[in-house]
């Protein structure tokens, strides 16, 4: 039988362990806090529960594969109730885009978004003859617009997120040209909205879901308007008891086919036989020794590169005048200068009362300075001074989440990832960027929902910044999804899935 360590109890590992503990191996799962999950954790506090990162469960077809690819029924496990509407966009001039996955109320939207615009051109040119507000896409626009969403989704899913390119012949394929033109590889999800959207809220409206994979749209491929297609076909769904439910039951069930799960177990460093060019077995930080056959990492895999092998298994130091860093192996020295996905500081807010002027579970407050914004935070890494921002309310979905006539509240603020792996730059001042953030957040929830002394409102607190997400996680330079999926980031040109040295070392979650 074949013992398989995985390190990481997140999303990856765990359905990575119930499938191998499925197939018949011998697993064991080593999480270094003292929760399963990783950013699939949850937070409990006098009576709230907040899901620490996701919250979107989109794609639910590939979670019932999941699940049925270890016999199980994903009903039998996860009740799921869908968010109608998805959510709702707000601006800072009090506009509202609401998005849905019902076409014809997005029909409405988008004929009533061009309304607006249509009489802001119309005072704007009053008095000057001859002159007329220009011609809008209008509906025909938005239907042309699903129909490539649909394809990039449907083309992608075949080509890229369901298959593994090991080698550099298996993706230099004469027909991958073809496909690529058609997934609009080199142009962006922010150009591919201006062509279909004649409206600065509808073209913002239907970009922003890049930052749901840490990424600007001003940069993100066009390929990525498959979330927007994942949104409105499949819908946004809720799991009732937090999005760590899903991880739980996939590690109940590689319990149940005799997983083993330990937790306050940190992986110290994978012991390698260099003359095989294998792994034989991993270190605990408390010096405990565990024998496998093979080594499946759900850890950050630039993370893991730079701490548990060899090489690398204590960090290059930061230099100073009078200690230069050690030499820096030339893999990490690659790893190192890959783009990364930006970070967030997170507010969980326990409320007094209801916040019924939120009246859904997701809401995004979009910044004024759109383009500007996303400048700071990819190429300053830093938080913008009218930063946008993201609200969660699980209790409208899940009473469960608050207590009796209160509110769970979080709160997402993209920010800039850390300059350096160990330490913030020196422009990086965090707990001074999360006090701005903060005075912003209360600031425009009051100013666009029409809310008296927000701050009173909030009974329990806690605050999430890159530090903590490095600190917690391990995560690399505190980025909240790792390395960025930029063209120049995917399929053979990414990091491979098999250690670059050691063939029986995996990665999974990347």
């Amino acid at each position: 039988m074949v013992h398989v360590v995985v390190i990481g109890s997140g999303a990856g590992g765990a359905a990575t362990a119930a499938r191998l503990a499925h197939a018949g191996h011998r697993v064991t799962v080593l999480e270094k806090n003292a929760f399963t999950g990783g950013r699939c954790s949850l937070i409990e506090r006098g009576g709230f529960r907040f899901d620490q990162g996701a919250s979107l469960y989109l794609m639910p077809e590939v979670f019932e594969e999941t699940f049925a690819a270890v016999g199980e029924r994903i009903d039998e496990h996860i009740a799921l109730k869908r968010c109608m509407p998805n959510y709702d966009v707000l601006f800072a001039d009090g506009a509202r885009v609401r998005l849905s996955s019902d076409v014809a109320e997005l029909e409405r939207e988008v004929a009533a978004a061009e309304a607006r615009a249509r009489e802001r051109e119309a005072e704007a040119l009053a008095g000057k003859r001859g002159a007329v507000p220009r011609a809008m896409p209008g509906v025909a626009g938005l239907h042309a617009y699903l129909a490539e969403a649909r394809t990039h989704y449907r083309l992608s899913f075949d080509f890229a997120l369901s298959r593994n390119y090991e080698t550099w012949y298996e993706f230099a394929q004469p027909w991958h040209l073809v496909l690529a033109l058609k997934l609009h590889v080199l142009d962006t999800v922010w150009r591919r909205a201006c062509k279909f959207f004649g409206t600065e809220e509808l073209r913002r409206a239907f970009s922003f879901q890049t930052m749901y994979m840490g990424m600007s749209p001003y940069d993100a491929p066009a390929t990525y308007s498959l979330l927007q297609h994942a949104e409105i076909a499949g819908g946004i769904w809720y799991p009732v008891g937090g999005f760590h439910r899903v991880v739980d039951r996939l590690l109940h069930v590689a319990s149940q086919r005799g997983a083993t799960v330990r937790t306050n177990a940190e992986v110290a460093r994978i012991d390698i036989d260099e003359a095989a060019g294998l792994a034989k077995g991993v270190v605990l930080a408390d010096g405990t020794r565990i024998e496998c056959d093979a080594v499946v990492c759900n850890a950050d895999l630039v993370w893991a590169y730079t701490h548990l092998f060899p090489d690398s298994c204590v960090p290059p130091p930061m230099p100073t005048d009078e200690t230069p860093a050690r030499p820096i192996p030339r893999h990490i020295r690659r790893l190192d200068a890959l783009r990364q996905t930006c970070s967030t500081i997170s507010f969980y807010w326990g409320m007094r009362r209801q916040i019924t002027e939120l009246a859904h579970a997701h809401t995004i407050f979009l910044s004024d300075d759109y383009a500007e914004s996303f400048d700071r935070i990819f190429d300053g890494l830093s938080l913008p001074g009218d930063p946008s921002f993201y609200v969660h309310v699980p209790s409208r979905l899940d009473p469960t989440a608050a207590p009796a006539g209160k509110d769970t509240v979080t709160i997402l603020v993209p920010v800039g990832h850390m300059r350096h792996a160990d330490m913030p730059g020196e422009d990086q001042d965090y707990e001074a960027m999360q006090r701005r953030a903060r005075e912003w957040v209360i600031s425009e929830m009051e100013r666009r929902l029409h809310i008296v002394g927000l701050a009173d409102l909030i009974e329990v607190e806690q605050v999430n910044n890159p530090m903590t997400w490095r600190n917690a996680f391990n995560l690399y330079k505190g980025s909240a999804l790792g390395l960025s999926h930029d063209i120049w980031q995917v399929l053979y040109m990414r990091p491979s899935t098999r250690h670059a040295a050691y063939g029986n070392v995996f990665f999974v979650g990347e």
